[in-house]
């Protein structure tokens, strides 16, 4: 007997026991069985197709397995230095700088995020040197949704299963609506009347190192369209 060498919730390459004409489709695991593995296979949600398919373990590589720590994406800052400077150096305003604080207190800083208007999705821990800029992420001319897929694929946002907490405001949380699957999306934010209520929570994510419990589930933010979680998916299959 082979041993798996994936766990559930891995995404992997499935190469054999789904039809020649899907190629090498990516499929997320939901079961490990003697000599196969249980898989939902991407291309089939994509088509509203729920069922799954068995997979020998000979028949498939490991693409992506779910890190427990939580991706953090905090906005940028109007504020900001008047020189070239990294990312984590180039806003100088005291909401940002909370943010940020309270980022790292819920993960690592390598997987907290800057999200900018002129720059996109941006790890704290980039080190490339940045232009300071002059740019709303809701306003002509911003980074724009193509190339924010492009950079939440690449850093791994993307990926099912990969829980994203967003620190910044609804002009942020839009863009992110279709690149991460809102199921994975977490919005502390959300019910909050203003920045006096923002800071009270980050406040408590500073001290506590946890977001605090909410009596209901985040509601799901109406710009959310089936067909933004379809083209999601449909990004991860080909």
């Amino acid at each position: 007997m082979i041993e798996s060498t994936v766990a559930v919730g891995d995404t992997i390459s499935v190469r054999a026991g789904v039809p020649r004409s899907y190629g090498r489709p990516l499929g997320r695991v939901v079961r490990i069985n003697a000599t196969t593995v249980t898989v939902a296979l991407f291309y089939d949600l994509v088509r509203g197709d729920r069922t799954t398919r068995l997979v020998p373990h000979t028949g498939y590589r490991l693409a992506h397995r779910p890190d427990p720590r939580p991706w953090v994406v905090v906005g940028c800052g109007a504020r900001k230095v008047e020189h070239p400077a990294p990312i984590a150096d180039l806003y100088t305003g005291s909401y940002h700088a909370q943010c940020v604080r309270a980022a790292t207190r819920l993960t690592d800083r390598s997987r907290v995020v800057i999200l900018s208007g002129r720059y996109g999705l941006v790890r704290l821990t980039d080190p490339t040197v940045r232009e300071p800029y002059e740019q709303r992420i809701d306003q002509p001319g911003a980074v724009t949704t193509d190339e924010l897929h492009t950079q939440g694929d690449r850093l791994g946002l993307s990926w099912p299963l990969e829980r994203v907490i967003v620190l910044a405001g609804k002009a942020y949380t839009a863009p992110l609506l279709t690149v991460v699957d809102h199921r994975n999306l977490e919005l502390p934010f959300d019910g909050t009347r203003g920045i006096g209520d923002h800071k009270a929570l980050l406040r408590l994510i500073e001290t506590t190192g946890t977001l605090p419990r909410r009596e209901s589930p985040s509601t799901t933010p109406q710009e959310v369209h089936e067909h933004d979680r379809t083209h999601q998916l449909h990004r991860l299959v080909h």
